[in-house]
C-alpha cells in the first residue's frame, strides 16, 4: 500500500502515534514501500496542514496555496467552510474598525460574559437588555461562555437531575435558548455589531465532536458556526479561545485564569496580556476588560486598569458545596478607536425584596 492509498483516519492515528513517540517508522516506512525518512516527512505535513486549518490566522486562501504546493491528497470541506465564516467576520469587523477610526469618535462597549446556558439567570437578561437597548453600544460581546456545555466535558461528574439531563440529552436545545437569547439582545440594540468571544465552556462541543474522531466531526463544528453567523456574531475562530484587540489600549479576552481572589485574577489577566501574544506589542500593558471567573472587580497595574465582568448566570450553582462569591453584572463604557484612552465602568446587579436592581448615570434599573 501507498501512502495515498491510506484512509485518512488510519493517517491521523499514525500521527498521533508518531507525536507520543510511539510509532515504529521503520516498520510503517517497509510496510508503505518508502523510505523512513520520506514518512517522517509525510507526517510532519500532515501534522502542518492540520495546524493551518485549525489556526484562525491562517485563512482558506493560504491553506489552498498550502495543498496545491504538496499535492496533499487531503480535501476538508467542511474545514474550509468554516475558515471562509472567519474570514467573513474579520472582513466586516475590519471595515467597521476603519469607519470607526476614520470619525475618532468615542466607541460605545458592552461586555457581557459567562450566561452558561441553561443556567443562565433571566432576570439578569433582561435587566442587560434593559441597560443595553439605552446605551446602544457600537459593539457588544457574544458567546464569553454563553453556552455551559458541561456534559461535553470530561471532568465532570454529572449529578442533575433526571429533568436536566432530558433537556441537554438534545443539542438543539441549547441553540434554540441561545437563538432567543441574540433576539433579545438584537431587539434591544438593532445596530450593534456581536463579536463573539470563544471561551473554554463555548469549546467544549467543538473539542468533543473532534476527540471523537470520526467523518461527521468537522461537518457538525461547521454547522454549528453557522447557526452563530446566522444570528450575527462574527467568528474570530473555529475551537480556540481569542482574543480581540478595539484599540492601542483596549483588549477583550473571556479569561486566562481563575481564583477565589478577583485582584490575582486581574493581574495575572493584565501581565498575560501585556504584549506576551503579539510581538508587535513586547512589553506594553493594555487595558483589558475580562469575564471567566464570575466576579466583579476594578483593578488599577502598571497605570492600566482591569474590569471584570461578573456574569449572567445564577450565582448558587448546585454543583458546588458551598455558594461561591460571585457576582452578576456587565462592564460597558468607552473608549477611543485611535488612542490608549479608555472610560469603563462595571455596572453590578444586586438582589433587594425578590427583584434586581442596577444603577447606571442616572437611572436606576429595576426588573
Amino acid at each position: 500500500m501507498s501512502w495515498s492509498k491510506v484512509p485518512l483516519p488510519e493517517k491521523k492515528k499514525m500521527l498521533a502515534l508518531y507525536r507520543a513517540g510511539n510509532l515504529d517508522l521503520d516498520y510503517e516506512a517497509n510496510r508503505l514501500s518508502i523510505k523512513p525518512e520520506s514518512l517522517r516527512r509525510k507526517l510532519n505535513e500532515l501534522a502542518y496542514y492540520q495546524q493551518l486549518l485549525l489556526d484562525e490566522s491562517a485563512l482558506s486562501a493560504e491553506i489552498e496555496e498550502f495543498h496545491q504546493a504538496t499535492s496533499y491528497d487531503l480535501d476538508l470541506p467542511s474545514l474550509r467552510k468554516q475558515k471562509d465564516i472567519i474570514g467573513r467576520s474579520i472582513d466586516k469587523f475590519e471595515k467597521i474598525q476603519n469607519s470607526l477610526q476614520s470619525r475618532n469618535q468615542p466607541v460605545r462597549l458592552v461586555f457581557a460574559s459567562d450566561i452558561h446556558i441553561p443556567y443562565q439567570d433571566e432576570y439578569a437578561i433582561e435587566m442587560t437588555a434593559k441597560i443595553v437597548a439605552d446605551f446602544k453600544p457600537h459593539y457588544m460581546t457574544a458567546l464569553n461562555d454563553v453556552f455551559d456545555f458541561s456534559e461535553y466535558s470530561t471532568r465532570w461528574n454529572d449529578k442533575r437531575s433526571q429533568a436536566a439531563k432530558l433537556w441537554s440529552s438534545d443539542l438543539e436545545n441549547a441553540f434554540i435558548a441561545h437563538d432567543k437569547l441574540m433576539d433579545i439582545w438584537i431587539s434591544a440594540s438593532p445596530e450593534t455589531t456581536f463579536l463573539g468571544l470563544m471561551a473554554n465552556h463555548d469549546k467544549r462541543l467543538m473539542d468533543y465532536l473532534r476527540d471523537s474522531n470520526n467523518s461527521s466531526s468537522e461537518v457538525m463544528v461547521y454547522e454549528f458556526m453557522k447557526r452563530l453567523e446566522g444570528k450575527g456574531v462574527l467568528q474570530f475562530t473555529n475551537g480556540r479561545e481569542n482574543i480581540i484587540k478595539l484599540s492601542p489600549g483596549l483588549k477583550l479576552v473571556h479569561g486566562v485564569s481563575a481564583s477565589k481572589n478577583p485582584a490575582t485574577v486581574a493581574k495575572s489577566t493584565l501581565e498575560a496580556l501585556s504584549g506576551k501574544q503579539y510581538e508587535e506589542d513586547s512589553n506594553i500593558w493594555y487595558n483589558v476588560i475580562y469575564g471567566h471567573d464570575h466576579r466583579s472587580i476594578i483593578f488599577d497595574y502598571q497605570g492600566v486598569t482591569a474590569y471584570g465582568s461578573g456574569c449572567l448566570c445564577g450565582t448558587n450553582p448546585h454543583y458546588l458545596k458551598y455558594p461561591p462569591n460571585w457576582h452578576q453584572g456587565i462592564v460597558l463604557g468607552y473608549y477611543y478607536p485611535n488612542s490608549r484612552v479608555v472610560e469603563m465602568t462595571r455596572v453590578n446587579y444586586n438582589r433587594m425584596y425578590g427583584k434586581i436592581t442596577a444603577f447606571f448615570g442616572d437611572k436606576e434599573y429595576v426588573v
